[in-house]
């Protein structure tokens, strides 16, 4: 009796307090386990998407780099956004690796999503939403870097040694040819 009391109990409270969740979801490609690899000096650009579900409500969001905004930074001008129900938030992660940095260097950046819409729209008070969002950024510098211009320039110096030593054995031919035909 107690038991199906306290079933019954648990049930009505998730009935009643699921309607004014609010929930979002992150899409990106980088966490702890595959780690965004930058060179010593270099800037770059992480995509990533906030998503909501049509059955959600629309919500203010807010964006904050938690640790490690040395290297991190949000690239909008604003923090604050508006997510439509169904809707979702692109934006990008602007990451500049330290220049003195050591090769396997790995820093650790938070981002956090916030739910900052009102009570007074939510009717609810004191309850806010959160994601924490972690990524690793690994320092690697190439063992070697393609340069296209160097690629075409080596191209065409390699050509240019073809064709002088086909000149070169053919005028060695030439002249033995030339030799024999004399004797």
């Amino acid at each position: 009796m107690k038991k199906s009391f306290l079933y019954s109990l648990i049930f009505i409270l998730l009935i009643v307090v699921l309607p004014f969740m609010n929930a979002f979801g992150i899409s990106m490609s980088y966490d702890e386990n595959k780690p965004f690899i930058i060179a010593p000096g270099e800037t770059k650009y992480i995509d990533f998407t906030i998503l909501s579900s049509s059955k959600e409500k629309p919500a203010k969001l807010s964006l904050e780099i938690l640790s490690n905004e040395k290297i991190a930074s949000l690239t909008d001008k604003t923090s604050e956004y508006n997510l439509a129900s169904g809707g979702e938030i692109k934006s990008k992660i602007k990451i500049k690796a330290p220049s003195e940095a050591i090769n396997g260097t790995e820093y650790s950046v938070t981002l956090l999503i916030k739910d900052t819409t009102s009570s007074e729209e939510t009717k609810i008070i004191g309850i806010s939403y959160f994601s924490k969002i972690n990524f690793k950024v690994l320092v690697n510098k190439p063992a070697f870097i393609l340069n296209q211009e160097k690629i075409k320039l080596n191209f065409f110096v390699l050509i240019g040694l073809i064709i002088l030593i086909f000149i070169i054995l053919v005028i060695i031919a030439y002249i033995i040819l030339k030799r024999r035909i004399f004797q």
